[in-house]
Formats: C-alpha cells, structure tokens, sequence
C-alpha cells in the first residue's frame, strides 16, 4: 500500500511532500502528531476515531468524515466535518491549509474540545443520567431477570 501511495504521489507532483512512515508508537507517534498541519481520518465507518483524538490532544487541528462517530465533539471547534468524498476531503484539507486564522482557531480550540475527550466528562453526564433517573425508577420496586432463580 504504501509503495502505491508513494507512486501516486509521485505521479501527482507531490512525492516531496509525502512520507508513508508505517506504524509509530510511543513519543515518535506524538512527534509525529505535533509536527502535522493536520489530520485527516478519511473513514467511511468509524465508531469513535481514537486517532483523531490523540490528534486533537497533541494541538493539531483535523478534518473527519460525517461518519465518524468523534464528529459531533470536533465539528467546528477542533475541526473540519465533511461528507466522506475526494472532492469534500480535497477542499477541506485546501481550506485548511490556505487560511491561517482558521487552522489557528482550530489549533487553540484543541484544548477546548479535549475535557470531552477524556473519560471524566463522559461519566460524570453518565452519572447525572442515572441520578435523575433514580427517582422515576424508586416506585417500580425490585425484579427478577427472566430465569432467575432456577
């Protein structure tokens, strides 16, 4: 995949530009994030998109697709959502790169959007929920699951 990657840019002019760098790990992968202008995740499926999250806490600013599930908590803040096509992903990543009051905006809103990327947010709303539901559920007594006690 990557010898593909690098031919097409080659083909594409852009051979310069373009690293394919494989796995990394550790300090190297937050280097790696740091070092970026931006982050894309192109992805067609995606539950949540850990990568963009660890984007997102190394400062860098990062373009999703619709169909990721971290859209909703980037979408303008830390981040550019777009439909998941060449032409949508193409004019994001140009925006982006273009303007710089915007990629800086995106940048410093990193930090804004991380609290909502940690677990202690999630579970303090979580938390909220079943306390307000606590009372509702107070009158409905106890219940056996179905096959319990057999």
């Amino acid at each position: 995949m990557a010898a593909r990657l690098q031919n097409l840019a080659g083909q594409l002019g852009v051979a310069d530009r373009v690293r394919c760098v494989g796995p990394l790990f550790n300090e190297a992968k937050w280097a790696a994030f740091r070092d970026a202008d931006v982050f894309v995740l192109p992805s067609r499926n995606e539950n949540f998109g850990n990568t963009a999250a660890e984007a997102v806490a190394a400062g860098t600013p990062v373009i999703v697709t619709e169909a990721c599930g971290i859209a909703p908590l980037l979408a303008g803040q830390a981040g550019l959502v777009v439909p998941c096509t060449e032409p949508s992903l193409a004019d994001a990543l140009a925006r982006l790169l273009s303007d710089a009051a915007l990629h800086q905006r995106l940048a410093a809103g990193c930090a804004a959007v991380l609290p909502r990327l940690s677990w202690e947010e999630p579970v303090a709303e979580m938390e909220s929920l079943y306390a307000s539901l606590l009372p509702a559920a107070a009158g409905l007594g106890t219940f056996a699951a179905p096959g319990a006690g057999r």
